[in-house]
């Protein structure tokens, strides 16, 4: 009692559109997040642009009746580059793009001035929800259609500077400035540590200190 026995007919709320139709690719990935060329296509891993302060671990799929085919580009060099992410790639209702320049390579060679960078980031929320008004279908399944949504925007410029390397330990320092546009802003003071063990292949620890100030 209770179940019910399976009778081969298809859940229409699971591909009632066209993104959806996308869930049967898991994930494709190329390169790692720091390598210089990393690519990303997935409804599994969480997206995090820059240091982080305006999109750090986010995951679009929180909702197991509607699948989201999310993607990540990051790619840079000796002089700059530039991070991409997009939630859904039918919709590209929430999107984010970091660019930065490294200035001092152009002049100089050693890791110091290499490390040096000033980066720029826009993002966009262009359904954020602002009513919600909760009702459910004939299936018992949360429907949305009716809410009431917005665009909203972020920017934030951002520097970063590597002052201490060697084989087994990496620090480098960064400070962000990031604005809701027509709300509030924030501050971030950050220092991200990596340390190397080397037994019998290396084991790497990474640290993140951050000091933050937000506005309401």
């Amino acid at each position: 009692d209770g179940f019910k026995a399976f009778d081969g007919t298809v859940r229409k709320k699971d591909w009632d559109r066209p993104g959806e139709y996308l869930k049967v690719l898991r994930y494709l990935t190329y390169g790692r997040k720091e390598d210089n060329l990393h690519v990303n296509v997935s409804q599994l891993h969480a997206g995090t642009i820059g240091h982080g302060p305006i999109m750090r671990r986010y995951v679009s799929n929180l909702d197991i009746n509607d699948t989201k085919l999310g993607a990540q580009f990051d790619a840079y060099n000796n002089y700059g580059g530039f991070e991409f992410h997009v939630n859904d790639m039918t919709k590209f209702n929430i999107l984010t793009l970091l660019t930065f320049v490294k200035p001092l390579s152009f002049y100089f060679d050693d890791y110091r001035s290499r490390s040096l960078s000033f980066g720029v980031t826009y993002a966009s929320d262009r359904q954020a929800p602002t009513k919600v008004e909760q009702s459910r279908d004939i299936e018992g399944v949360l429907d949305l259609d009716g809410v009431d949504t917005e665009a909203i925007n972020f920017t934030g410029v951002d520097a970063e500077f590597k002052f201490f390397k060697n084989r087994n330990v990496d620090l480098k320092s960064y400070l962000d400035y990031s604005k809701m546009m027509s709300f509030g802003s924030g501050r971030t003071l950050g220092l991200l540590g990596r340390f190397n063990f080397f037994l019998k292949k290396i084991h790497a620890l990474r640290t993140r200190i951050e000091l933050r100030h937000l506005s309401a």
